[in-house]
C-alpha cells in the first residue's frame, strides 16, 4: 500500500516518534512518500534515518518559490476553475493566514501527488498539515488521515473539526485526548472515526541497562525541549530545595529551546552551578545512552501560560521502558502511562516542596527506586510498543 505523509518539517530532532512510526510502517510492506513543508536546518540527525527508505519532497518556501507556487496554481487553476475558486474562497473565509498558506501549499503539492499513485494520505498535527492533506483530497478524490498530539490541541488547532469530518479517520495519542476531541467537535460526526493509537518507542533499542549497582550520587535526567510546558523551572527550584537540605544529586536537563536563559539564571540563584547542567539538543543515541546512566528521570510537566500541555511525552515512555523511576504530574493523558505509586510517582504541578520531598522519597530508598523502575519498564513494553502502535495504525490504513 502506498501511503503519503505529510509533515510540517522532517527528519525533527524533537519528533523521533514519527521516524519510528515510518520506520516500523515500511517494515509492514508499506511504500511511503514523504512531504516535507520545510527543510531542515539542524545539522544533528538520527541514525536511524539511514534506515527508512521513503522519499522526501521538500516544498521551497512562499518566498524562494514564489514562481513555482504561481505557475502550478494557475495550472490547476485552468484545469478545473470552479473547483480552484471554491477552495480559494473557503480558505479566505477562515480569516486565517495558515489556512491560505495550506491551501497554496496543498494546490503545488496536487500534480506531485498525483505522480506518485498513492492510495492514501496521512498528516501529524492539527496545525495546517491536516489542512493540506483536506485540501489535497479534494482536489484529487485521495482519502486522508491525521494524527493529533498535544499543542495542537490545546493552542491553536486549525480546522480541527473541520478536517476532522472529512478524514477518513482521525488518530489520537490518549484517551484524554479523544475526550477533549469529541467535546470540542461535538455534532461533527467523530465518533465512529476517532481511533486512541500511543506514541510508540522501539522497545528493542530503549531496554533496561546493566548497572553497575547503587550510585554513591544519584543521576537525575530530563529530557524535553525548554519550554514553559515541560516544567524544567520548577525541576530546578525544587532541585535547590534538596541541596539546601543537604541531599546529594547530579542533574542533566537535555534539549534546547526559549527557556534556556530563565533556567541559567534560576541555576545560578538556586547555587547549583556544578550540580545541574544543561547539555543542548542530543542525537536520540546520545539520550539512550544517557538513560542508561540515569538513575531518576523527572518531566514535571504544567499548564503553560498559552493553555499548552504535554500529551504524553515520549521521553517518559523511553525512560520508563529503560527501567527508571520517573516523577512526572497528572496532566492530560499522563497518568495512562505512570500510575501514581505503582510504575511511578505523579505530584502536583508547580508545587516544588511535593516535587522535592517525591525525588527524596525515591533516592533515599534504593528498594523503591528498583520497584518502581521494574514496574515502569513493564508498563511501557506492555502498552507503548512501536510495534503495536504502527500495527494499529496499518490496519486503519488498509481498512
Amino acid at each position: 500500500m502506498r501511503i503519503g505523509y505529510i509533515l510540517d518539517l522532517f527528519p525533527s530532532l524533537v519528533q523521533t516518534f514519527i521516524l519510528s512510526e515510518l520506520l516500523e510502517l515500511e517494515r509492514l510492506g508499506f511504500r511511503i512518500h514523504i512531504y516535507s513543508l520545510q527543510s531542515p536546518s539542524s545539522e544533528i540527525i538520527h541514525k536511524d534515518r539511514r534506515r527508512l527508505k521513503a522519499d522526501v519532497s521538500y516544498l521551497p518556501s512562499f518566498r524562494r518559490g514564489f514562481l513555482a507556487y504561481l505557475g502550478r496554481n494557475l495550472v490547476v487553476f485552468l484545469g478545473a476553475p470552479c473547483l480552484y475558486l471554491a477552495n480559494l474562497i473557503f480558505a479566505l473565509r477562515q480569516r486565517r493566514k495558515i489556512a491560505l498558506q495550506s491551501f497554496f501549499r496543498a494546490v503545488y503539492l496536487t500534480r506531485l501527488v498525483e505522480a506518485h499513485n498513492l492510495q492514501h494520505l496521512h498528516a501529524h498535527f492539527a496545525l495546517g498539515t491536516n489542512v493540506v492533506a483536506m485540501f489535497i483530497s479534494r482536489f484529487l478524490g485521495l482519502p486522508y488521515s491525521f494524527t493529533t498530539h498535544a499543542t495542537d490541541l490545546f493552542t491553536k488547532p486549525v480546522l480541527l473539526c473541520e478536517t476532522g469530518r472529512e478524514a477518513r479517520f482521525l488518530v489520537t495519542i490518549s484517551q484524554y485526548n479523544k475526550g477533549y476531541i469529541l467535546n470540542r467537535c461535538q455534532g461533527q460526526g467523530l465518533d465512529s472515526k476517532l481511533f486512541v493509537v500511543h506514541c510508540g518507542i522501539d522497545t528493542a533499542k530503549f531496554s533496561p541497562a546493566e548497572r553497575k549497582g547503587e550510585a554513591e550520587v544519584p543521576l537525575i535526567l530530563s529530557v524535553g525541549r525548554l519550554v514553559e510546558k515541560k516544567g524544567h523551572i520548577y525541576l530546578v527550584k525544587a532541585l535547590g530545595l534538596l541541596r539546601a537540605r543537604g541531599q546529594p544529586f547530579r542533574c542533566l536537563i537535555v534539549g534546547e529551546g526559549p527557556q534556556r536563559g530563565e533556567l541559567e539564571r534560576a541555576i545560578k540563584e538556586e547555587g547549583l552551578e556544578g550540580l545541574v547542567s544543561l547539555t543542548g539538543t542530543r542525537a536520540q543515541e546520545e539520550v539512550r545512552d544517557l538513560y542508561a546512566q540515569a538513575d531518576i528521570f523527572v518531566l514535571p510537566c504544567v499548564v503553560a501560560r498559552d493553555g499548552d500541555k504535554d500529551g504524553i511525552p515520549v521521553s517518559l515512555m523511553e525512560a520508563m521502558a529503560m527501567g527508571l523511576a520517573v516523577v512526572s504530574t497528572p496532566l492530560s493523558g499522563i497518568p495512562e502511562l505512570v500510575e501514581d505509586g505503582e510504575n511511578g510517582l505523579l505530584v502536583k504541578p508547580e508545587d516544588l516542596e511535593a516535587l522535592s520531598c517525591a525525588l527524596a522519597r525515591i533516592m533515599q530508598n534504593p528498594r523503591s527506586l528498583h520497584f518502581l523502575g521494574q514496574k515502569a519498564c513493564l508498563k511501557a513494553r506492555r502498552d507503548f510498543s512501536i510495534k503495536e502502535s504502527a500495527q494499529k495504525l496499518a490496519c486503519l490504513f488498509r481498512a
